[in-house]
């Protein structure tokens, strides 16, 4: 099992500006070249025998 865990801490004031500039450039991106189509992921299956352990640890 692979695991990747990367995060970004930005002040609130920064993230409400940067959040609101990733959206601004995905609709003017949409508009130019089409809906952006979003895949569900699936859940993976789990093997009874095998061994996973988490921690619950996020951050």
């Amino acid at each position: 099992m692979f695991l990747s865990h990367n995060a970004i801490v930005l002040d609130p004031e920064v993230a409400k500006d940067f959040s609101r500039i990733i959206n601004d450039n995905i609709k003017n991106y949409e508009k130019k070249f089409g809906k952006i189509e979003v895949k569900k992921i699936k859940k993976p299956k789990i093997i009874k025998d095998e061994k996973v352990e988490y921690t619950g640890y996020i951050g």
